[in-house]
């Protein structure tokens, strides 16, 4: 080779080199630009994704929207419909036909229900229109506590015949959705906050603001209270008691009572007046204290729609808080024997002249009639009580009731021949038509003791105090499923509570006979 074709091959192998090590360099340069640059590609690419994603379920939203705004639904059937489109147009295309047709099945649906009254959407809007439909609502629930069909005026309603159908009625719940109506959802509802001292009217005057949970717990305490109010033998404590006081807390109260003037002396034709002497006090002195106690319904209970357990919470708080406050008056007044404040001695004892050891006649009760007579009023010695302090009330044990009625209302056959353990020195018939009451207490275990009572309206007996006024017992539900018993044991706790005290004013309205 001549030296020109030499150097022209030397500068082509060369040229070739460079090309390719070039080449090289320039696709790693590119591959590498590539990778850094890759993670913000595909962050682009699922935003465009999210983009496209969002604009498809807005224009899925409008057009379900705009078929569905139209509809005469329920808020509740629209928006379990509006629930149901869109679930479907996320995963595939519907056709207008067939949303038109699945809208109609909706409708249809609804207005089936309502047509059978089995789930009105609109029933709590009636409510609060029509006061009937609250009062047969009232009767149907009530009727499921009672497991009789309550009466609306003339009529009888059919009352709801489980736990399940009631919360359905009320919430508009589908009853075949075991999410909607289940025992999950039925137990969340009755964990709601109540307390009937507070709740109790507002929700008898809108209820349709109620939830489940406030209705049926107010449905509950009205059980309670007519339970509370359905024995008139435990109502018998008001015919004992002369006062009856608000009481505005805990602390020591002071009830006194004022004593009177002896008798007006003479005054002389243009002569002075002279002063009275003031008249001195005595008093006595109680607390109200807390009573109460608590139940509940387990999530078993509710599953398992035993609603056998669930009403027998009302029935058995109710009377359980009438007979308490029965018992402490009627304790109070006999066995008791509390000690008197103004003068720290015993309710009954020789000292106040208004104890005996004499059994229940004719002439025994002549005897401790004239006794409770013959006391004088507090600081007024020249004042007898006389017929002031007359026997009203007669308190027996069960077993001498029929003896203490023939006394104070013998029938008109009963002759003087009879010389029973009633008596025969007197005539049978002495204590009829003298307003005696008798009152039988059956907590006294000695079938011969007796007591005499005064009448609270001529003369003090006994003094009550209920905290804030509140004869009535409060019924209260646990109001949160995160907390307390609905966390730890499922269940649903229900809280009654009765706070009074009371304390007897005056022996001398008192007399008891304890007989051999």
């Amino acid at each position: 080779m001549d030296p020109e074709e030499l150097q022209k091959l030397i500068r082509d192998q060369v040229a070739a080199v460079l090309t390719e090590s070039m080449g090289t360099a320039v696709k790693e340069a590119v591959t590498a630009v590539q990778e850094a640059q890759k993670p913000q590609h595909e962050e682009m690419q699922t935003e465009l994704a999210r983009l496209r994603e969002s604009n498809t379920r807005r224009e899925h939203e409008a057009r379900v929207d705009g078929k569905i705004s139209p509809l005469k639904l329920s808020d509740y059937g629209k928006s379990r419909l509006r629930s149901t489109l869109l679930e479907t147009l996320s995963r595939r295309e519907v056709e207008e036909e067939e949303m038109d047709t699945l809208i109609k099945e909706s409708v249809d649906y609804e207005a089936a229900l309502a047509g059978k009254n089995a789930r009105p959407p609109a029933f709590r809007e009636a409510i609060k229109i029509m006061a009937s439909e609250a009062d047969k609502f009232d009767a149907m629930i009530q009727g499921l506590f009672s497991n009789i069909d309550e009466m609306v005026g003339d009529a009888p309603i059919p009352r709801f015949k489980s736990l399940r159908e009631a919360y359905c009625k009320w919430t508009g719940a589908d009853p075949w959705d075991y999410e909607e109506s289940g025992p999950f959802a039925i137990n969340r509802a009755m964990s709601t906050s109540y307390d009937s001292a507070l709740d109790h009217s507002r929700l008898r005057e809108s209820l349709a603001t109620a939830t489940w949970g406030e209705i049926y717990a107010d449905n509950l305490y009205i059980r309670m209270m007519k339970t509370y109010r359905a024995n008139p033998m435990y109502d018998q404590w008001r015919k004992l008691v002369s006062d009856v006081e608000d009481v505005p807390d805990f602390q020591t109260r002071h009830w006194a009572r004022i004593g009177g003037y002896g008798d007006l002396p003479v005054v002389a034709e243009g002569g002075p007046y002279t002063t009275l002497t003031t008249p001195t006090d005595e008093e006595v002195t109680y607390a109200v204290s807390k009573r109460g106690g608590m139940d509940d319904v387990t999530f078993e209970a509710i599953t398992n729609d035993r609603f056998q357990a669930v009403r027998r919470i009302p029935d058995a708080m109710g009377r359980s808080a009438a007979r308490t406050l029965f018992k402490f008056v009627m304790n109070l007044v006999t066995t008791d024997n509390p000690t008197m404040d103004y003068d720290t001695v015993a309710l009954y004892i020789a000292g106040h002249n208004n104890t005996g050891v004499l059994p229940l006649t004719n002439d025994n009760l002549a005897i401790t009639q004239a006794a409770m007579r013959a006391q004088t009023a507090y600081s007024e010695s020249l004042e007898i009580l006389g017929m002031r302090n007359a026997i009203k009330y007669l308190i027996v044990p069960a077993p001498i009731e029929m003896l203490a009625y023939r006394i104070v209302n013998p029938s008109d056959t009963y002759g003087i021949q009879e010389t029973n353990s009633a008596g025969a020195t007197l005539d049978p018939q002495a204590w009829k038509g003298r307003g005696i009451e008798i009152i039988v207490y059956d907590q006294l275990t000695d079938a011969n003791n007796w007591y005499a009572v005064a009448n609270p309206a001529e003369v003090p007996t006994v003094v009550m105090g209920f905290l804030n006024g509140r004869v009535d017992p409060e019924l209260f539900v646990a109001d949160d499923p995160r907390f307390g018993s609905m966390l730890t044991n499922d269940k649903v706790v229900y809280k009654i509570r009765q706070i009074f005290g009371g304390d007897v004013q005056d022996h001398r309205s008192f007399y008891r006979q304890v007989a051999p």
